[in-house]
């Protein structure tokens, strides 16, 4: 299986260089702060600003609204975050409630088979080498959170980690992917279900967000450029798009060569891309001009392909290839995404774009803040194992 990296944009005003995350339309590595895609393939600005860290919860809710209803659509909306950092969790769905449910101990085993027992020690092994760097991750974060919180002199209260649960909620409805809260809730349980995510996770996710939001808070600042991009992110047109992307400029070459000779873009790219996208022929969710998590020769590319329009053919359509994090992409422009409806005047919106900047900020000094913590940590890990896997993952989240 191919290890799918993701394209993210180095632009400064973005802060410090993330790691690399796995993709052009991922999200980051682990997913700490964020429990419903990151980053990102792509989100939706307004949820992507909902969640937050790297990419294990949060950032997998990020990623714009296809069609609504469907399980395909909800996943590659909702979690491409997620993607990257939780692949070795897998689909497990939470653990049912009741006796059922107990933790195993040494006269209970984790589960029986046809009578034959499983103790837990025979699945530990593998189960740290599957997911135990993800898990030692999110809890070293959670230590280096609560320190960080309670040395400034805060309290956590239920409101607050009630608060992070409803940023989620309306997240989902703000981007049409839910029309109540009931749909929300429901969508959040199927990305929940389909990471992993049970009550211990997702609790621990939504009191370190609480946390790191309450100490990012004062450092938000809204501009009105940022506002301006806020409303184009919005309600601006935005750009359908495939995209391949390969690791050098010779593999580039050879892939355009095909293309140009006539091979389908999706069959080439589920060949050679090594993006998350390349297991849909390489759709992307729409671009927006203004979506600055896209790198700039990413949005130029596609700005000069939309000048010649979608009617040309398709050889016009195709982008030469553009160097960006982590290799070379070829775009292929197919046409323009024009808002249902008419923009609303600015006037009439400001406080939902005051709203959408803020959570965007709180986001990015979020993350960077849950970064900081665990460059600076020390951590010594006993088991073998586990320092096997948890040392491979440092080495992933420090690739360029």
């Amino acid at each position: 299986m191919k290890h799918r990296r993701t394209l993210r944009s180095n632009d400064v005003s973005h802060g410090p260089r993330r790691p690399h995350q796995g993709g052009l339309t991922g999200h980051g590595p682990t997913g700490l702060i964020d429990p419903v895609k990151a980053y990102p393939p792509k989100t939706s600005p307004q949820l992507r600003s909902c969640l937050v860290f790297w990419a294990p919860v949060w950032a997998a809710l990020a990623s714009g609204c296809a069609q609504q209803g469907s399980s395909a659509a909800t996943d590659r909306h909702v979690t491409r975050g997620l993607e990257a950092s939780e692949r070795s969790v897998g689909t497990a769905a939470p653990a049912p409630r009741g006796d059922s449910a107990a933790v195993a101990t040494p006269e209970r085993p984790a589960a029986i088979v046809d009578g034959t027992a499983i103790p837990f020690d025979l699945l530990r092994p593998a189960l740290t080498e599957a997911a135990g760097a993800l898990a030692l991750e999110e809890a070293v974060l959670d230590i280096l959170v609560q320190r960080e919180f309670a040395r400034a002199g805060k309290t956590l209260n239920p409101e607050m980690i009630q608060a992070e649960r409803d940023v989620l909620l309306e997240a989902y409805t703000s981007v049409g992917l839910a029309s109540s809260r009931e749909d929300a809730g429901r969508l959040l349980a199927e990305v929940r279900r389909s990471r992993g995510l049970g009550e211990t996770r997702f609790a621990a996710l939504l009191r370190r967000n609480a946390m790191l939001r309450s100490l990012v808070s004062d450092e938000v600042r809204i501009n009105p450029a940022a506002l301006d991009r806020a409303y184009d992110l919005r309600y601006a047109e935005r750009y359908r798009a495939r995209l391949i992307v390969v690791p050098g400029a010779a593999a580039a070459q050879d892939a355009l060569t095909r293309l140009r000779a006539g091979e389908p873009f999706g069959v080439v790219a589920a060949q050679v891309s090594t993006d998350p996208s390349a297991d849909r022929g390489g759709i992307i969710d729409a671009v927006s001009p203004a979506d600055e998590t896209y790198p700039v020769g990413i949005r130029l590319a596609l700005r000069d392909l939309a000048a010649a329009g979608a009617h040309v053919p398709p050889e016009a359509r195709l982008s030469a290839p553009i160097a960006v994090d982590g290799g070379y992409a070829i775009l292929l422009y197919e046409g323009a995404q024009i808002p249902a409806t008419p923009a609303p005047q600015r006037a009439s919106v400001e406080e939902l774009l005051q709203r959408d900047v803020r959570l965007q900020q709180e986001r990015l000094l979020m993350d960077q803040r849950a970064r900081l913590l665990l460059a600076n940590a020390r951590v010594s890990v006993l088991d073998r194992a586990l320092s096997t896997a948890w040392e491979a993952r440092r080495a992933a989240l420090r690739a360029p």
